[in-house]
């Protein structure tokens, strides 16, 4: 679950948007209820803590850091592995539709609507320099050290639970080995520096576990 510092950052984000001061406290507990499901394993909280803490690595590079912190923070916020839209579709539009509601401006609940739906396809070259930057933290987790790649790859494969093991492994092998079929992974120079190498050494060490099941 996000902790007081999330909730006076999320409160300090509505207001930079225009939201409605008294519409904060309960969007975010909603909010907060969504990432807390106790089916989520690795799509939690825990996970957007870590987007915002890689998101304020390069804030500076950010030409509009509070659509951005608005997409990273609700780039998950519908969670359904079977939705044949995609769990990203569904989140864009629910925050659009949460932004709209709440007094902020068309033209920022559609920003974070277009950045979120970006995420959809991680194999894009935007144009836009935002978007570069929030779909290489939507990718930061693949460059983590191994150890906790295997612990993010174990938590998901919790989320499959109609898989089996082997089903689940070589569909996750082909899905990150897409990503060195188009490099570079990461499409600034920031997040190609830090987790470049190890993303690719994380990607092929999991192919491999795959190939032996």
């Amino acid at each position: 679950m996000f902790n007081e510092n999330d909730k006076k950052r999320f409160l300090a984000l509505w207001k930079e948007l225009g939201g409605k001061e008294e519409d904060g406290p309960g969007v975010f507990t909603a909010v907060n209820a969504l990432y807390a499901n106790p089916q989520r394993r690795y799509y939690t909280a825990g996970r957007i803590q870590n987007f915002l803490a890689e998101l304020d690595e390069v804030r500076h590079h950010i030409e509009n850091p509070a659509l951005v912190e608005a997409a990273v923070m609700l780039s998950n916020v519908i969670h359904n592995l079977r939705l044949s839209n995609g769990s990203e579709l569904s989140s864009a539009s629910f925050a659009r539709d949460l932004l709209y509601c709440s007094g902020i401006s068309d033209v920022h609940a559609e920003g974070v609507y277009n950045l979120i739906v970006a995420t959809r396809d991680p194999f894009i070259t935007p144009e836009h320099g935002d978007t570069k930057i929030l779909l290489d933290i939507i990718l930061s987790p693949l460059g983590v050290p191994s150890e906790k790649f295997d612990e993010n790859t174990r938590l998901l494969r919790e989320e499959y639970p109609w898989e089996s093991e082997e089903v689940f492994m070589k569909y996750q092998a082909n899905q990150v080995h897409a990503f060195l079929q188009h490099p570079p992974i990461f499409r600034t120079e920031h997040f190609n520096r830090k987790y470049g190498e190890r993303a690719t050494d994380n990607i092929m060490r999991l192919c491999g576990n795959a190939i032996t099941l």
